[in-house]
């Protein structure tokens, strides 16, 4: 499963890619909707590696990050984004650690600095063999007060070798 928040402008078009040959057939489902004018949405993502091998701490915090695009007013500092306005909003996440880890981790998601979800829902990249890429992402809706700060971070701390993220995304909309 994949999940991409894009804005684009009029005429461009956007596609599922991949340039892993598969030996097999596969099926790829593709679907999307447009937001209401100004209706807040945001993503960002890093720009370099970076070091991450403690536990609870917003991926993100003290990378250096690049913003795609901010519509509607919402914040995004140190690996966290503070909702411009009430509503229900949808985040997704996706964490890609360094090749050479060979450590587990989670992606967890956090809301005013407490577990977000009602049932303490986590998704695990577990234990690699450092021989190839792996990588994870999570999808949360939550409601939210204006000012509300949501991010995803890992409660457990990375403890093998090479505890970097090589790539991090962090999106997000309201829904209504």
């Amino acid at each position: 499963m994949s999940s991409i928040l894009v804005q684009l402008d009029a005429g461009e078009t956007v596609y599922p890619m991949s340039d892993i040959g598969t030996s097999a057939g596969a099926k790829v489902v593709m679907g999307g909707f447009e937001l209401s004018p100004n209706m807040p949405a945001f993503k960002v993502y890093n720009t370099n590696s970076f070091a991450y091998a403690t536990s609870a701490v917003a991926f993100g915090k003290g990378a250096s990050m690049a913003t795609d695009f901010n519509v509607g007013g919402g914040t995004f500092s140190n690996g966290k984004y503070t909702v411009p306005e009430a509503g229900v909003y949808m985040f997704t996440t996706k964490v890609r650690v360094g090749d050479s880890d060979n450590g587990d981790i989670e992606i967890e998601w956090y809301k005013n600095g407490a577990d977000a979800s009602t049932n303490n829902f986590e998704m695990w990249l577990h234990l690699g063999d450092a021989s190839g890429r792996r990588s994870g992402m999570s999808i949360t809706m939550l409601d939210c007060a204006a000012g509300d700060v949501v991010h995803a971070a890992s409660d457990a701390a990375m403890t093998g070798t090479g505890d970097v993220i090589a790539q991090f995304t962090l999106s997000g909309f309201k829904l209504r």
